[in-house]
């Protein structure tokens, strides 16, 4: 494994330095005592070391079967060492590192989320977050001072109880103590993967697929429940009413108040299943984020909103999509890049979209590390009856056969 991830910071630094740099960096791996570049025994195997290196730095793959498929990417050493003198020689980075392996797209992804950082991030922290924080501090420090010293005091007794109520149970309850570390477990290896695994997220078909572009889906019916942030309070003057992204402010306080509906703060006090991806959208100038409700929940048997800001809402079967992915974090800057791709590829297709139906879709928890994340925009788009797969039948009106959870490892 040492090997693997000496390997992959060659790779990494092929892509970002120059040739001299590339180039003293493989003479030093050669004379690294973890590999002796000897001509290697032939290895039977149908996968090319690209795909053994993949499963390896696959966080699914488990701890014995990595061992081993190391061990046979180490008696290969001749054949990688060929393979990086081609690249280096035709600055091809897709030899080492294909676009379609897990490893080569987020390579891809950290080079796409380093232009973000300069171009994006810091230029709108210091010109937007920053101004919106100070304006904003004054009306916490308001809001705090309203709520008093005894209101404030009861909440962190409460929340403190519930942390308590819990620990005990777990430490009383095998099963619930095991289910902690298996959810553990699951979230640490969100951290690194595009689909986070164990969570449902609206089930649809692929009907048509260009690669590096765009894909068409037909969504099955799903439920969400949203809330409005009135464009006066959510977005800066400069922001353009077109795209559907809130300041860090405003967009921190309504995924609070939707995630309290989830977590229990309702009408029945009952927790909801988190679910991906949020969704957001712009809707008579303002913007809307919506969280789909779990499984066998729709706005008739989800409970009751304790906060007038949350609506509950059907959205129908049958739905056809344009969407297109992208990785890093979904700033103002790059969503209105990705969508002008998209809608750029719609329409050298030849297809018919909805201007007024843009989305944003965000799959990750905010650990998630940014050049792995899966963030899609997409446009309500009209295709011929032909490309739509038959109409499935279902046995009953369960709302749970509305959705499917995403692979393990995706």
């Amino acid at each position: 494994t040492k090997f693997c991830k000496c390997l992959l910071a060659v790779i990494a630094l092929i892509q970002f330095q120059s040739p001299f740099v590339s180039s003293f960096i493989v003479k030093t791996l050669k004379r690294s005592h973890y590999v002796y570049f000897t001509p290697s025994p032939t290895i039977e195997t149908s996968k090319t070391w690209q795909e053994e290196l993949d499963e390896v730095l696959n966080v699914d793959t488990p701890c014995e079967g990595r061992r081993e498929i190391s061990i046979n990417i180490l008696k290969r050493a001749s054949e990688i060492t060929a393979d990086l003198t081609a690249a280096l020689q035709d600055q091809d980075i897709e030899k080492l590192a294909p676009k379609k392996l897990a490893y080569g797209k987020a390579l891809l992804g950290l080079q796409a989320f380093q232009k973000q950082l300069v171009n994006d991030i810091i230029p709108d922290f210091l010109t937007k977050t920053v101004p919106k924080l100070i304006d904003e501090t004054p009306k916490i420090i308001s809001a705090l001072s309203e709520k008093g010293p005894t209101e404030i005091s009861n909440d962190l007794i409460k929340k403190g109880q519930e942390v308590v109520t819990k620990a005990r149970d777990i430490s009383q309850d095998p099963s619930m103590l095991q289910s902690t570390i298996d959810d553990l477990r699951r979230e640490l290896k969100n951290v690194v993967k595009s689909t986070p695994s164990g969570i449902d997220e609206p089930s649809y078909t692929v009907i048509k697929s260009v690669e590096d572009s765009y894909e068409i889906r037909q969504y099955e019916g799903y439920s969400v429940c949203s809330i409005v942030s009135n464009a006066a309070d959510s977005s800066s003057s400069d922001a353009s009413p077109d795209t559907p992204i809130m300041d860090i402010v405003s967009s921190s306080k309504s995924f609070n108040t939707l995630a309290s509906y989830i977590f229990g703060e309702n009408a029945n006090e009952q927790k909801l299943r988190m679910t991906t991806p949020v969704i957001l959208e712009s809707k008579d100038g303002n913007g809307v984020m919506s969280f789909v409700l779990p499984r066998g929940v729709n706005a008739f048997s989800a409970p009751f909103p304790t906060s007038e800001k949350i609506a509950l809402r059907d959205v129908s079967a049958g739905g056809v999509v344009a969407v297109r992915s992208f990785t890093g974090i979904a700033t103002e800057g790059e969503v209105s890049r990705q969508k002008a791709k998209l809608e750029e590829a719609l329409k050298g297709d030849g297809f018919q979209y909805d201007p007024a139906s843009f989305k944003v879709l965000q799959y990750n928890p905010p650990y998630t590390v940014p050049w792995v994340r899966r963030n899609e925009v997409s446009f309500a788009v009209s295709v011929s009856d032909d490309m739509l797969p038959p109409p499935k039948t279902f046995e009953s009106e369960d709302a749970s056969s509305f959705f499917s959870a995403p692979e393990a490892g995706d």
